[in-house]
C-alpha cells in the first residue's frame, strides 16, 4: 500500500544540523519508504530540498506576521510554542496541502495549531515531555535567566494544556523515550509508539584519542546546553584539574552566546564553536561530558559520542532516557561526575572498553533507519483503524 504523507515542521529539515532538523530529516526519509512525502514548514531554505520530497512549501516568516500570531495566541491562552509559529499563512498552506495526502505527521506540538478542523489522520510527534521539562526548568532558579526565564514564566503553566490539545487532536502520538511517553500519557489509552533517536554514522571501534581531552558538544542555542557548558567549565573542570592538571575541556557547537564564548578565558577551556565533522571531533576526545541538570529526552550528543567510540560521563538524569547496557558512567553530583571523568582519563583500557560498549549499544538500539521503524507501523495501525 502506498501512503502519501504530509510532514509539518517548524524549520526546513535540511541541512540536518541540530536536534530538530536531524529528527525531521530522518522522519522524512522513513515516510518516503511508504510513498510520496509533502512538506510544509516555515522560515528560509538553505538550498534545494532532498529529492525524496514530492512537494515542498516553505512559508516565509516576517516579524509582523510572527508578532500578530504571538499576540493572538497569548491572548487566547496558547503556549509560546504554539503562538510563535501559528501564522495565517502557514495555516492556509497546511489546509491546502492536507487535501492531497493520506496522513499528516506533525512534528512537535508547535505545529498542531496549523491543522485545519477536518484533515486526514494525524500523527503528532511530541518527542519529549516538554511540559514536565518546563516545570522543572522554571523551578530551578539561577540556571536560566533573561528572556528565556521570562518565557518560562509565561509557558510553564500553558504547556500542559498545549499537550492536552495535541493529544485530543491526534490519531496517534510518538515519543522519543518510554519515560517521556509515561510522563505525558499518564496511563491513558492513546495509540502511541516510542520512536528512538536514530544515528547514521557508527564507528567500528574506538579511535585513538587525544590525552586528557574532555568534550562537550551540542547546539549552544538551547538553555540546557548552555547550562551544561557553563557548569562544566566553572564547577566540574576545576575539580578534575585538581587531580589531572593537564585536563582540558573543549566546547563545540553552533550559536554559542557570550556566556559560553567567555568560558574560553578560563584555565583549560577552549571554545571551539562549529565544526565541519562532529563525528571526527567526538572520536578524537578521550571522554565526553553531559552533566544534564534539566530537560528531557535522549541527548543526541550522548548517542553521537557513543557511536564514535568515545565514552560518556553524565548526570543520573541522562541515564533515565537510555536503556541498560549503554556504558554511560554517571555521577549524582558534581564531585562524583568529576571523579568519574578522572577515572576514565586515567585508564586507557577502561576508556576503550566503555567506547566499544557504547558502539555496540548504539548499533543495537539506535541505528538509523531501523530505530524509527515504529513510526510507519503506527501510521499503518491508525489508517487501518480509520
Amino acid at each position: 500500500m502506498t501512503i502519501r504523507s504530509l510532514l509539518l515542521c517548524s524549520r526546513p529539515p535540511w541541512p540536518a544540523l541540530g536536534g530538530d532538523r536531524l529528527r525531521t530529516a530522518q522522519i522524512s526519509e522513513v515516510l518516503a519508504g511508504l510513498g510520496p512525502v509533502d512538506l510544509v514548514t516555515v522560515g528560509a531554505s538553505a538550498g534545494p530540498p532532498p529529492p525524496h520530497f514530492a512537494r515542498t512549501r516553505i512559508v516565509p516568516s516576517s516579524r509582523r506576521g510572527t508578532a500578530l500570531a504571538l499576540g493572538r495566541g497569548l491572548l487566547a491562552g496558547d503556549s509560546l510554542q504554539e503562538a510563535l509559529y501559528a501564522t495565517d499563512a502557514v495555516r492556509d498552506a497546511v489546509r491546502e496541502a492536507a487535501q492531497h495526502v493520506d496522513v499528516v505527521v506533525a512534528h512537535l506540538l508547535r505545529t498542531v495549531p496549523w491543522l485545519p478542523a477536518a484533515s486526514p489522520p494525524v500523527i503528532v510527534c511530541l518527542q519529549d515531555a516538554i511540559a514536565s521539562a518546563a516545570r522543572e526548568a522554571h523551578a530551578a532558579p539561577g540556571r536560566i535567566g533573561g528572556w528565556r526565564r521570562a518565557g518560562l514564566e509565561v509557558d510553564a503553566a500553558r504547556l500542559a494544556e498545549a499537550e492536552e490539545r495535541a493529544l485530543s487532536r491526534a490519531d496517534g502520538v510518538t515519543f522519543i523515550t518510554a519515560r517521556d511517553r509515561d510522563l505525558v500519557l499518564r496511563g491513558r489509552d492513546v495509540p502511541s509508539a516510542v520512536v528512538p533517536a536514530g544515528v547514521t554514522r557508527i564507528a567500528d571501534a574506538p579511535n585513538t584519542p587525544e590525552p586528557d581531552t574532555i568534550l562537550f558538544a551540542g547546539n549552544l542555542r538551547t538553555a540546557s546546553n548552555q547550562d551544561m557548558a557553563v557548569h562544566l567549565a566553572r564547577v566540574i573542570l576545576p575539580l578534575v584539574r585538581s587531580a589531572r592538571p593537564d585536563a582540558r575541556l573543549d566546547i563545540a557547537g553552533i550559536e554559542a552566546p557570550s556566556s559560553v564564548t567567555a568560558l574560553g578565558a578560563l584555565p583549560g577551556v577552549r571554545v571551539v564553536g562549529p565544526v565541519d565533522d562532529m563525528h571526527a571531533t567526538v572520536a578524537r576526545a578521550w571522554v565526553s561530558a553531559c552533566p544534564l541538570r534539566f530537560g528531557s529526552g535522549v541527548q543526541n550528543k550522548v548517542l553521537e559520542s557513543m557511536a564514535a567510540g568515545t565514552p560518556v560521563v553524565g548526570s543520573a538524569r541522562v541515564a533515565e532516557s537510555l536503556q541498560p547496557g549503554s556504558g554511560l558512567v554517571t555521577g549524582s553530583d558534581d564531585r562524583q561526575q568529576a571523579n568519574a571523568l578522572i577515572g576514565v582519563l586515567s585508564d586507557r583500557a577502561r576508556r576503550d572498553a566503555l567506547g566499544a560498549q557504547g558502539i555496540a549499544f548504539v548499533r543495537a538500539h539506535h541505528a538509523f533507519p531501523g530505530a524509527l521503524a515504529p513510526l510507519p507501523r503506527l501510521i499503518e495501525q491508525v489508517l487501518r483503524a480509520r
